[in-house]
């Protein structure tokens, strides 16, 4: 086999690799948070959608949304029981997770954000909760700079 062969063989099979994790990503999108639609989570999620109706969003990190996660305290232990994109599914949190764990997670992060006035992500608040190191905070930032999502950093 040349050269040439060799490197065609090699870019196929990066492209059956990157085409498998596609795939993957894909059913993780459709899978995403399907937990809140059972009973467990549905009427504790209702009555801080009540909350916020008649109060307004609490800013994330903030006294108020650290009082509002305590009040769902019993849902949200379920919640990340089933659902892997949160640091708390895993005894040692982030380090817990794969590639997909953490993109999912910075994807839930931006579709949370944009429930918001402001839509921009606040990453340091995120990965000071999460102990997530400067490096990979790094590569998240790059992530949502390239997707032209608005970051607080």
């Amino acid at each position: 086999m040349n050269s040439a062969e060799k490197t065609l063989r090699h870019i196929r099979r990066v492209n059956e690799l990157v085409g498998e994790c596609a795939i993957e990503f894909i059913r993780r999108g459709a899978a995403h948070d399907q937990s809140k639609l059972t009973n467990a989570e549905l009427g504790p999620l209702a009555e801080i959608d009540d909350l916020i109706e008649r109060e307004g969003q609490a800013a994330f990190g903030s006294d108020e949304y650290e009082r509002r996660r305590q009040m769902l305290k019993p849902m949200l232990e379920h919640h990340y029981a089933r659902n892997s994109h949160h640091p708390e599914h895993y005894e040692n949190g982030v380090n817990g997770m794969d590639l997909f764990d953490v993109l999912e997670m910075v994807c839930d992060w931006k579709a949370a954000s944009e429930r918001g006035e402001e839509s921009s992500i606040n990453l340091k608040a995120a990965c000071e909760r999460f102990g997530i190191d400067a490096q990979l905070q790094e590569i998240i930032t790059n992530h949502c700079e390239r997707q032209g999502w608005k970051v607080e950093s």
